[in-house]
This record gives structure tokens, C-alpha cells and sequence, in this order.
């Protein structure tokens, strides 16, 4: 095995797949049962396994401080180590049903005897009172789940998490959305769930002062739960007539209770110079290419991050953009006769493997590689003392701006922007504007010259 280049050192490869390796702290052998705890990342991409190991390391610390500190993750440990031996005793029993051995029932006692100090016995009477105090309901909750009676919420997560067909960022939201679910509902069950409590949930992401989350955040977090709760009917995990995450009423936020969203604004063309000399003036030669790139194509911060030196034409002057977040965002762009000798340069200097035209030696673990540099740009135009209400994206806007101001017809813009066609005729049956006809719009629309003197 080889250990990894890479700052985290938990990655060691066997036979070109990387693995995840941790050694469990003595303290906690016991409890967590292991000695060393080892999950392949499937990859032969240290960079690839390097994303997948982060999450993983992070549920093993999680765990390793919920036994240290007795809490609920611990506890949850022991009740699926009681449930294999359970269902590992009742299969033996099965094969044999004349042998001999201890009851099953005897493997919930002890667990019961030894986390909670109750005997099992004891449930059903009527010492506690007639109301079940805190440790009888949960100790009935423990026997329930470890004879298969009730199912902790997030007991099929990791196997709704591995078939899920969404992208990386996507596939990480929703599954922390579902987590905070459970969260918000530590003791709940699948079959305790209900549309009622879904309902007070949603209730209170929006009128709790402390959250007060918006109608489309709390849309975002149902739609994670509905995809999880499909996915359990599916597998036939609960019964497919209910779902108690449809049909819920999402109240109006309190209007008080937060600052009203900024309105994004294009900027003036002048102050896209400005932006570009001062980055230039920093020496971040990187932002200020990618800034006066923009200014001359519309195009979005992450498509020009991603574009590779083989998606550039340079004897047609054009370049494609085939990673966009919409299918309209893949498109062929003419190269502005203003940029044609900075397209040249980055193309002649592209490196690496991927060849990036936009160098950056930043990645995020969902592979987006614009996201150091719109942070760089964020720093910049704070700097020099910009709003809120421009960004980034403001370029795009401001190209859109000068295309109107020029009386461009809008599917042409849309074409050179990558956005959906305004009407049916167009957008359903047109195959979109020649490279042609976008370069002399575009040429004749965006230029800088007055606002660089």
C-alpha cells in the first residue's frame, strides 16, 4: 500500500483503489467494536477519492466523539450490534430448530439491563406509573427497533443516498436536509411519522424567529424528504398509500423577520475596467483574464472555469460550452475581436491534463473550480467599495444590458447568453442563431473602448 500525496493522510491505495483508514482511539475499541475502520472510495482518482474520503472521516469522528461521550450515537451502535446477534440467533434457530442456545429475547435484556438498567420484564408494569416515564419509552423504543418492530428514520438513508441519481452538490444538500429532519425528531420511527408532524415541522422553518427560512429553502427540504420517502416505498420499506411529506401547507414568513433579498444590478462598463486594472495592479493576472473574458461574452463564472483548451476554435474564432446549468447554457460563443489575442495566450498556456483555460489551482469536493476565484472577486470589488447588489453574475448582466441597448433581437441574446428562447416559435423550432450573426451582434454591442479611455 502507498499512502496518499495528498494533505489527508487517511488515504492509503491497494491494488490502484484508494481507501479510507482510521485508527479507533483504545478509549473507544469497545464501544465502537473495531480497532481500525477501513471504507473504499471505489476510486483510482486521488483527487476523486480525496472528495468521497472527506464525508467519510467526518461520520467516523462523529462517532468516535458520540462514544466518548455516551450520547445517542453510541447507544445507537449497541442497538444495531443487538440486532445482528438477534436476527444472527433466529436464523440459527431456523436451521435448527431443535437445538439449543440462549432465547433472542435474552440478547434485548442485556442491552437493556446495560445502557438503561432496566429489566425488560418490567415494561408492562405498572410500578413507573400509569403515565411511562423518559427511560421507559425509550426503552421500549430500543426493544421495538431491535425486534424489528420500529425502523430509526434514518436507517435506510445510506442506501437511498447510494441509489440517488442526482449531482454531487445536489445529492449533499438533500442529504443533509433529511438529517436535519431527524434531528428536529431524534425519537422518531417510520411508523410513528405522520403528516401531522411533517406539517408542525414546516410550520416552524418559517414562523421560528431563529430560522424563518423561505418558502423555496423549505420547498428545497421537502422535495430531499419526498425523494427519501419514495425511495422506502419503493423498496417496500413503508406502505406506498402514504407519503407524509405531500400535500403540506407552507405559511407566509414573517416579513420582519429578515432583510429583504438584494436585487442584483449590471454594472457599468467603466467599472468593469476598473475591476480589471485592479486586479491586473494586484498581480492576480488570473482574475483579471477572467474578468475581461466575461465582460465580452456573458458567459457564467463556472462555464468559463471549466472550458478546456480543445473546447476552443481558434481558426473560427468561437469557443463551446459544453458543462453549463441548463441545457440552453450549451452553446457555441464567438470569440469578440477585443479578447481574440487573450483567448490565444490562455489557450497557448493551458497545462495539465484538463488543460484549464482559466487557470486556478482551486477545486471544491463538488469539482467546481470558479469558486477561489468569485471569492477573489468578492474580496476585489469590496475593496474598492461595491455593494451587495453586484457581483460576478453582474457581468453577465451587463452584457445583456449592452445587447439590449443595441437593440439586439432578444433570441439572438439569448443565444449568445445561453438562455431559453422567449417564444414557442423560436425556442421549439429554431436551431438557434449562426456563429455569424452572434458575432456581428456581439461585436457590435459590447465594446469597452470609451469607458477604457
Amino acid at each position: 500500500m502507498a499512502s496518499a500525496s495528498l494533505k489527508l493522510k487517511l488515504l492509503v491505495r491497494y491494488r490502484d483503489i484508494w481507501f479510507v483508514k482510521m485508527r479507533v482511539p483504545k478509549d473507544v475499541q469497545a464501544t465502537i467494536g473495531h480497532k481500525v475502520l477501513t471504507k473504499t472510495t471505489g476510486e483510482t482518482d486521488p483527487v476523486k477519492a480525496h472528495r468521497k474520503a472527506e464525508p467519510i472521516i467526518a461520520g467516523w469522528k462523529d462517532m468516535i466523539q458520540a462514544a466518548r461521550s455516551g450520547g445517542k450515537t453510541a447507544l445507537q451502535l449497541r442497538i444495531a450490534t443487538a440486532r445482528a446477534q438477534f436476527q444472527r440467533r433466529q436464523a440459527l434457530q431456523a436451521a435448527d430448530p431443535d437445538g439449543y442456545g440462549p432465547d433472542p429475547w435474552e440478547i434485548v435484556e442485556d442491552l437493556l439491563e446495560r445502557e438503561l438498567g432496566v429489566v425488560a420484564s418490567d415494561l408492562e408494569s405498572e410500578a413507573l406509573g400509569p403515565e411511562p416515564a423518559p427511560v421507559r419509552r425509550l426503552a421500549r423504543r430500543i426493544v421495538e427497533e431491535v425486534i424489528g418492530e420500529a425502523t430509526p428514520f434514518l436507517a435506510n438513508k445510506d442506501g437511498w443516498r447510494a441509489a440517488a441519481d442526482y449531482k454531487d452538490r445536489q445529492l449533499a444538500q438533500a442529504v443533509r436536509d433529511v438529517e436535519e429532519f431527524a434531528e428536529a425528531h431524534p425519537d422518531l420511527t417510520l411508523e410513528d411519522l405522520t403528516g401531522a408532524k411533517a406539517q408542525a415541522w414546516v410550520e416552524g422553518l418559517v414562523t421560528d424567529p431563529l430560522k424563518s427560512l423561505t418558502k423555496k429553502t423549505v420547498q428545497r427540504k421537502l422535495w430531499a424528504l419526498r425523494s427519501y420517502w419514495e425511495w422506502l416505498q419503493a423498496h417496500q420499506i413503508v406502505p406506498t398509500e402514504r407519503n407524509p411529506f405531500i400535500r403540506l401547507r407552507i405559511p407566509d414568513r414573517r416579513t420582519d423577520s429578515r432583510k429583504e433579498p438584494v436585487e442584483r444590478a449590471p454594472w457599468a462598463p467603466a467599472d468593469i475596467v476598473r475591476l480589471r486594472d485592479k486586479a491586473k495592479q494586484q498581480d492576480d493576472a488570473a482574475l483579471a483574464d477572467l474578468i475581461w473574458f466575461a465582460a465580452h461574452t456573458g458567459a457564467r463564472i463556472e462555464e468559463l472555469c471549466r472550458l478546456r483548451a480543445t473546447d476552443v476554435d481558434l481558426d473560427g474564432m468561437a469557443f463551446t460550452v459544453r458543462r453549463s446549468k441548463t441545457r440552453a447554457g450549451q452553446r457555441t460563443v464567438p470569440i469578440h475581436r477585443a479578447i481574440q489575442d487573450l483567448v490565444r495566450r490562455l489557450v497557448a498556456d493551458a497545462q495539465g491534463k484538463e488543460r484549464w483555460v482559466i487557470p486556478s489551482t482551486a477545486e471544491n469536493q463538488y469539482g467546481d473550480r470558479g469558486t477561489a476565484l468569485g471569492q477573489r472577486f468578492g474580496r476585489l470589488k469590496t475593496a474598492m467599495g461595491f455593494g451587495p447588489e453586484l457581483v460576478f453574475h453582474s457581468i453577465r448582466k451587463t452584457v445583456a444590458t449592452l445587447l439590449e441597448d443595441a437593440q439586439c433581437p432578444e433570441g439572438i441574446a439569448a443565444d449568445i447568453l445561453g438562455h431559453d428562447k422567449p417564444t414557442m416559435t423560436y425556442g421549439l423550432y429554431s436551431g438557434g442563431s449562426s456563429l455569424a450573426t452572434k458575432r456581428e451582434w456581439l461585436e457590435k454591442a459590447v465594446t469597452y473602448d470609451q469607458a477604457a479611455g
